[in-house]
Protein backbone atom coordinates (compact mmCIF):
# COMPACT_ATOMS: atom_id res chain seq x y z
CA UNK A 1 0.00 0.00 0.00
CA UNK A 2 1.38 3.72 -0.92
CA UNK A 3 1.94 6.40 1.54
CA UNK A 4 -0.70 8.46 0.78
CA UNK A 5 -2.95 5.41 0.72
CA UNK A 6 -2.22 4.63 4.23
CA UNK A 7 -2.52 8.07 5.76
CA UNK A 8 -5.40 8.83 3.93
CA UNK A 9 -7.10 5.32 5.67
CA UNK A 10 -5.63 6.08 9.04
CA UNK A 11 -7.69 9.85 8.98
CA UNK A 12 -10.51 7.69 8.17
CA UNK A 13 -10.82 5.15 10.51
CA UNK A 14 -10.29 7.69 13.23
CA UNK A 15 -12.99 9.82 11.80
CA UNK A 16 -15.52 6.95 11.47
CA UNK A 17 -14.30 6.15 15.27
CA UNK A 18 -15.96 9.62 16.20
CA UNK A 19 -18.98 8.18 15.75
CA UNK A 20 -22.71 9.13 15.59
CA UNK A 21 -24.67 8.38 18.68
CA UNK A 22 -28.82 7.41 17.84
CA UNK A 23 -31.06 10.04 18.49
CA UNK A 24 -32.85 10.26 21.12
CA UNK A 25 -36.28 9.35 22.06
CA UNK A 26 -37.35 8.52 25.85
CA UNK A 27 -38.70 7.12 28.48
CA UNK A 28 -41.83 4.38 29.27
CA UNK A 29 -44.84 3.38 31.43
CA UNK A 30 -46.66 0.36 30.86
CA UNK A 31 -50.45 0.18 30.03
CA UNK A 32 -52.16 -2.59 28.06
CA UNK A 33 -50.50 -2.13 24.52
CA UNK A 34 -48.90 0.96 24.88
CA UNK A 35 -46.14 2.25 27.03
CA UNK A 36 -44.58 5.57 27.87
CA UNK A 37 -41.39 5.59 29.11
CA UNK A 38 -41.02 7.95 31.86
CA UNK A 39 -38.31 7.66 35.04
CA UNK A 40 -39.32 7.07 38.09
CA UNK A 41 -36.58 6.83 40.42
CA UNK A 42 -35.89 8.01 44.23
CA UNK A 43 -33.44 9.84 45.64
CA UNK A 44 -29.82 7.89 46.50
CA UNK A 45 -31.37 4.93 44.54
CA UNK A 46 -28.28 3.52 42.55
CA UNK A 47 -28.40 1.02 39.76
CA UNK A 48 -24.72 -0.94 38.81
CA UNK A 49 -24.30 -1.60 35.29
CA UNK A 50 -21.60 -3.92 33.25
CA UNK A 51 -20.46 -1.92 30.55
CA UNK A 52 -18.51 -3.73 26.88
CA UNK A 53 -17.58 -2.24 24.10
CA UNK A 54 -15.79 -3.02 21.31
CA UNK A 55 -14.28 -1.49 17.84
CA UNK A 56 -13.38 -3.45 14.57
CA UNK A 57 -11.81 -2.27 11.03
CA UNK A 58 -11.61 -4.30 8.44
CA UNK A 59 -10.77 -4.08 4.82
CA UNK A 60 -11.74 -6.72 2.48
CA UNK A 61 -12.10 -8.90 5.04
CA UNK A 62 -8.41 -8.32 6.74
CA UNK A 63 -8.33 -6.99 10.29
CA UNK A 64 -6.68 -3.72 10.48
CA UNK A 65 -7.59 -3.19 14.12
CA UNK A 66 -9.44 -4.90 17.05
CA UNK A 67 -10.16 -3.30 20.56
CA UNK A 68 -12.64 -4.46 23.67
CA UNK A 69 -13.02 -2.16 26.64
CA UNK A 70 -15.62 -3.30 29.98
CA UNK A 71 -15.98 -1.67 32.64
CA UNK A 72 -18.16 -1.10 36.07
CA UNK A 73 -20.99 1.86 35.71
CA UNK A 74 -22.82 2.43 38.54
CA UNK A 75 -25.83 5.12 38.21
CA UNK A 76 -26.80 7.40 41.40
CA UNK A 77 -29.57 9.35 41.92
CA UNK A 78 -28.48 12.52 43.88
CA UNK A 79 -31.37 15.10 43.56
CA UNK A 80 -34.71 14.25 42.69
CA UNK A 81 -37.54 17.32 42.13
CA UNK A 82 -40.27 18.18 39.98
CA UNK A 83 -38.82 19.24 36.53
CA UNK A 84 -36.30 16.63 36.54
CA UNK A 85 -33.06 14.14 38.23
CA UNK A 86 -29.62 14.74 38.75
CA UNK A 87 -27.83 11.61 38.09
CA UNK A 88 -24.10 10.98 39.29
CA UNK A 89 -22.63 8.58 36.22
CA UNK A 90 -19.25 6.86 37.30
CA UNK A 91 -17.05 4.46 35.48
CA UNK A 92 -14.43 2.26 36.90
CA UNK A 93 -12.84 -1.23 36.50
CA UNK A 94 -11.60 -0.75 32.97
CA UNK A 95 -10.24 -4.03 31.40
CA UNK A 96 -8.75 -3.10 27.73
CA UNK A 97 -8.13 -6.05 25.34
CA UNK A 98 -4.74 -3.46 24.25
CA UNK A 99 -0.97 -4.10 24.32
CA UNK A 100 -0.30 -0.36 24.42
CA UNK A 101 -0.01 0.67 28.04
CA UNK A 102 -0.03 4.17 26.64
CA UNK A 103 -3.31 3.51 24.93
CA UNK A 104 -4.84 1.43 27.90
CA UNK A 105 -3.66 4.78 29.93
CA UNK A 106 -5.48 7.32 27.52
CA UNK A 107 -9.15 5.14 27.37
CA UNK A 108 -9.21 5.33 31.37
CA UNK A 109 -8.74 9.11 31.77
CA UNK A 110 -12.29 9.45 33.34
CA UNK A 111 -12.01 6.03 35.21
CA UNK A 112 -13.83 7.38 38.56
CA UNK A 113 -14.71 10.56 37.43
CA UNK A 114 -18.60 11.39 38.72
CA UNK A 115 -20.24 12.75 35.69
CA UNK A 116 -23.31 14.41 37.02
CA UNK A 117 -25.84 14.17 34.37
CA UNK A 118 -29.26 16.05 34.45
CA UNK A 119 -32.42 14.59 33.01
CA UNK A 120 -35.90 16.90 32.96
CA UNK A 121 -39.28 15.03 34.22
CA UNK A 122 -39.63 12.35 32.34
CA UNK A 123 -35.76 11.21 32.35
CA UNK A 124 -34.44 12.64 28.73
CA UNK A 125 -32.68 16.27 27.73
CA UNK A 126 -29.72 14.78 29.62
CA UNK A 127 -26.47 16.93 29.87
CA UNK A 128 -23.52 17.22 31.90
CA UNK A 129 -24.29 19.23 34.80
CA UNK A 130 -20.75 19.67 35.99
CA UNK A 131 -19.08 19.47 32.56
CA UNK A 132 -16.41 22.61 33.61
CA UNK A 133 -15.40 20.27 36.81
CA UNK A 134 -15.05 17.35 34.31
CA UNK A 135 -13.12 19.16 32.23
CA UNK A 136 -10.47 20.70 34.23
CA UNK A 137 -9.98 17.05 36.21
CA UNK A 138 -9.38 15.55 32.55
CA UNK A 139 -6.76 18.84 32.14
CA UNK A 140 -4.57 18.03 34.87
CA UNK A 141 -4.84 14.02 34.31
CA UNK A 142 -4.15 15.24 30.59
CA UNK A 143 -1.18 17.00 31.76
CA UNK A 144 0.29 14.30 33.64
CA UNK A 145 0.21 12.26 31.02
CA UNK A 146 1.78 14.73 28.93
CA UNK A 147 4.92 15.02 31.28
CA UNK A 148 5.27 11.23 30.91
CA UNK A 149 5.37 10.98 27.19
CA UNK A 150 6.68 14.65 26.08
CA UNK A 151 9.46 12.92 23.63
CA UNK A 152 6.77 11.21 21.30
CA UNK A 153 4.82 13.50 20.01
CA UNK A 154 1.75 10.93 18.68
CA UNK A 155 0.68 10.63 22.20
CA UNK A 156 1.20 14.12 22.98
CA UNK A 157 -1.37 14.81 19.82
CA UNK A 158 -3.68 11.91 21.13
CA UNK A 159 -3.48 13.20 24.75
CA UNK A 160 -4.64 17.02 22.91
CA UNK A 161 -7.17 15.26 21.45
CA UNK A 162 -9.05 13.98 24.83
CA UNK A 163 -8.52 17.51 25.63
CA UNK A 164 -9.99 19.72 23.20
CA UNK A 165 -13.04 16.78 23.78
CA UNK A 166 -13.50 18.13 27.11
CA UNK A 167 -13.24 21.98 26.61
CA UNK A 168 -16.99 22.67 26.24
CA UNK A 169 -19.94 21.61 26.95
CA UNK A 170 -20.71 20.38 23.88
CA UNK A 171 -17.59 18.45 22.71
CA UNK A 172 -17.62 17.26 25.96
CA UNK A 173 -21.42 16.08 26.00
CA UNK A 174 -20.99 14.94 22.18
CA UNK A 175 -17.72 12.57 22.92
CA UNK A 176 -17.54 11.34 26.68
CA UNK A 177 -21.30 10.20 27.51
CA UNK A 178 -22.20 7.70 24.46
CA UNK A 179 -22.85 5.37 27.19
CA UNK A 180 -25.67 7.60 28.63
CA UNK A 181 -27.22 8.72 25.27
CA UNK A 182 -27.46 5.07 24.43
CA UNK A 183 -29.05 4.34 27.68
CA UNK A 184 -31.46 7.43 27.21
CA UNK A 185 -32.32 6.67 23.70
CA UNK A 186 -36.10 5.73 24.04
CA UNK A 187 -36.89 8.14 27.07
CA UNK A 188 -39.57 10.72 27.13
CA UNK A 189 -41.79 8.88 24.19
CA UNK A 190 -44.76 6.83 23.92
CA UNK A 191 -45.34 3.70 22.01
CA UNK A 192 -47.57 1.23 20.63
CA UNK A 193 -47.08 -2.78 20.28
CA UNK A 194 -46.54 -3.66 17.11
CA UNK A 195 -46.32 -0.17 15.88
CA UNK A 196 -43.84 1.43 13.62
CA UNK A 197 -42.51 4.55 13.98
CA UNK A 198 -41.21 6.12 10.81
CA UNK A 199 -38.87 9.48 11.28
CA UNK A 200 -36.97 12.11 9.61
CA UNK A 201 -34.62 13.91 11.76
CA UNK A 202 -31.25 15.59 12.79
CA UNK A 203 -28.20 14.50 14.05
CA UNK A 204 -25.34 16.30 15.38
CA UNK A 205 -22.37 17.04 12.55
CA UNK A 206 -19.28 16.02 14.71
CA UNK A 207 -17.23 17.82 12.30
CA UNK A 208 -18.91 21.26 13.41
CA UNK A 209 -21.81 23.09 11.26
CA UNK A 210 -24.89 22.11 10.45
CA UNK A 211 -26.86 19.10 11.38
CA UNK A 212 -27.48 15.70 8.99
CA UNK A 213 -30.49 14.61 7.91
CA UNK A 214 -31.17 10.72 9.16
CA UNK A 215 -34.14 8.08 8.59
CA UNK A 216 -34.74 6.57 11.98
CA UNK A 217 -37.35 3.63 12.50
CA UNK A 218 -38.86 2.82 16.26
CA UNK A 219 -40.68 -0.25 16.84
CA UNK A 220 -42.32 -1.71 20.75
CA UNK A 221 -42.21 -5.34 19.24
CA UNK A 222 -42.07 -7.06 22.84
CA UNK A 223 -43.73 -6.69 25.61
CA UNK A 224 -43.85 -9.17 28.83
CA UNK A 225 -46.97 -8.45 30.72
CA UNK A 226 -45.74 -10.87 33.95
CA UNK A 227 -42.30 -9.12 34.27
CA UNK A 228 -43.40 -5.53 33.28
CA UNK A 229 -40.73 -4.83 30.49
CA UNK A 230 -40.98 -4.47 27.20
CA UNK A 231 -38.38 -4.34 24.13
CA UNK A 232 -38.11 -1.35 21.87
CA UNK A 233 -35.64 -1.75 19.12
CA UNK A 234 -34.60 1.61 16.71
CA UNK A 235 -32.27 2.07 13.33
CA UNK A 236 -30.97 4.92 12.06
CA UNK A 237 -29.42 5.93 8.24
CA UNK A 238 -27.25 8.91 8.16
CA UNK A 239 -27.66 10.73 4.53
CA UNK A 240 -24.76 9.70 2.77
CA UNK A 241 -24.25 12.67 0.40
CA UNK A 242 -24.45 14.90 3.18
CA UNK A 243 -21.71 12.29 5.30
CA UNK A 244 -19.37 12.56 2.81
CA UNK A 245 -19.39 16.10 2.14
CA UNK A 246 -18.50 17.03 5.70
CA UNK A 247 -16.00 14.06 5.88
CA UNK A 248 -14.65 15.10 2.43
CA UNK A 249 -13.95 18.67 3.96
CA UNK A 250 -12.92 17.34 7.23
CA UNK A 251 -10.06 15.44 5.97
CA UNK A 252 -9.48 18.73 3.64
CA UNK A 253 -8.99 20.85 6.59
CA UNK A 254 -6.36 18.58 8.25
CA UNK A 255 -3.15 19.44 5.28
CA UNK A 256 -1.86 16.06 6.31
CA UNK A 257 1.55 15.96 5.65
CA UNK A 258 2.34 13.46 2.85
CA UNK A 259 -0.92 12.66 1.64
CA UNK A 260 -3.78 14.57 -1.01
CA UNK A 261 -7.10 14.06 -1.51
CA UNK A 262 -8.32 12.80 -4.74
CA UNK A 263 -11.27 15.49 -6.40
CA UNK A 264 -14.39 15.06 -4.53
CA UNK A 265 -16.36 13.22 -7.20
CA UNK A 266 -14.04 10.42 -7.09
CA UNK A 267 -13.79 10.33 -3.43
CA UNK A 268 -15.91 6.98 -1.87
CA UNK A 269 -19.20 7.56 -0.84
CA UNK A 270 -19.66 6.74 3.12
CA UNK A 271 -22.09 5.08 4.57
CA UNK A 272 -23.39 4.96 8.44
CA UNK A 273 -25.95 2.50 9.34
CA UNK A 274 -27.23 2.74 13.25
CA UNK A 275 -29.59 -0.45 14.77
CA UNK A 276 -30.00 -1.16 18.74
CA UNK A 277 -32.78 -1.73 20.95
CA UNK A 278 -33.19 -1.63 24.83
CA UNK A 279 -35.58 -3.95 27.50
CA UNK A 280 -36.53 -1.27 29.89
CA UNK A 281 -38.63 -2.00 33.54
CA UNK A 282 -41.81 -0.55 32.44
CA UNK A 283 -42.96 0.52 36.46
CA UNK A 284 -39.45 2.04 36.98
CA UNK A 285 -38.07 3.37 33.98
CA UNK A 286 -34.71 1.90 34.52
CA UNK A 287 -32.49 -0.13 31.43
CA UNK A 288 -32.31 -3.62 32.10
CA UNK A 289 -30.08 -4.24 29.08
CA UNK A 290 -29.49 -2.41 26.11
CA UNK A 291 -27.46 -2.92 22.49
CA UNK A 292 -26.07 -0.50 19.87
CA UNK A 293 -24.24 -0.93 16.95
CA UNK A 294 -22.91 1.14 13.69
CA UNK A 295 -21.40 0.49 10.50
CA UNK A 296 -19.51 2.80 8.79
CA UNK A 297 -18.45 2.06 5.19
CA UNK A 298 -16.30 3.69 2.88
CA UNK A 299 -15.21 1.80 -0.19
CA UNK A 300 -13.43 -1.57 1.52
CA UNK A 301 -13.23 0.08 4.73
CA UNK A 302 -15.76 -1.50 7.71
CA UNK A 303 -15.83 -0.27 11.04
CA UNK A 304 -18.15 -1.78 13.49
CA UNK A 305 -18.38 -0.60 17.17
CA UNK A 306 -20.90 -1.94 19.55
CA UNK A 307 -21.87 -1.23 22.81
CA UNK A 308 -23.66 -3.46 25.86
CA UNK A 309 -24.92 -2.10 28.96
CA UNK A 310 -26.18 -4.91 31.14
CA UNK A 311 -27.76 -4.04 34.79
CA UNK A 312 -25.91 -6.46 37.38
CA UNK A 313 -29.44 -7.27 39.66
CA UNK A 314 -32.95 -7.68 38.71
CA UNK A 315 -35.33 -4.72 39.15
CA UNK A 316 -38.19 -5.95 41.75
CA UNK A 317 -41.95 -4.53 40.36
Amino acid sequence: MNKIKLILKVKIVTIFLLGFTLTSFSQIDLSDTTAVVIAHWKMNEMQSYKVSSSSNTTEEDNIISSESILYDLSVKVIDSTQVGYILEWTRKNFEITSDDDFEKTLIKISEDLPFWITTDEFGSSIQVLNWEDVGNEIMKRAETLKESNKNFPERIRKINKIVRQSSSKELLEMSMILDAQQFFAFHGAKYKFDEKIDLKVKVPNNFGGDPLDANSTLIMDQVNINQGTFIIRSSQRINPQQLTAVTYDYLSSLNMVGAELPPFEEFPLVTKLMWGGSEIHGISGWVLYSIETKQTNSNKLVVIEERSIELVRKINN
